[in-house]
């Protein structure tokens, strides 16, 4: 009996030793770059609803966009006005994906 306890024991202790070793799921960071048709002017911080884009004269970037890729861009062209290009994670958005986007542009 006591060695069947002390199996168990060593059992367990085992166990616990591998879960504590195995590494927690991180969230995936996602980079969302616009680049609107109109420069923006000087360096700035824009808020566009719950997302905080760092903006400059070459476009503006985020990682704290909420829902899809295409939800994101249609944000930023609602805010920043018509997007020459929209990334995400450094990919370009297909050209038929842009144009939907940019249906959201402010005029």
């Amino acid at each position: 009996m006591i060695r069947k306890m002390s199996v168990l024991a060593a059992l367990t202790v085992a166990v616990a030793a591998v879960g504590f070793s195995l590494p927690v799921a991180q969230a995936k960071s996602v980079t969302y770059q616009a680049v609107p048709v109109v420069a923006i002017e000087g360096e700035r911080d824009l808020s566009v609803g719950d997302t905080l884009w760092e903006c400059n004269a070459g476009g503006c970037t985020t990682t704290s966009g909420s829902g899809s890729a295409a939800t994101v861009c249609s944000q930023a062209a609602k805010k920043f006005g018509k997007l020459q290009s929209f990334n995400v994670n450094a990919a370009a958005f297909e050209a038929e994906k842009l144009a939907k986007c940019n249906e959201k542009a402010a005029s």
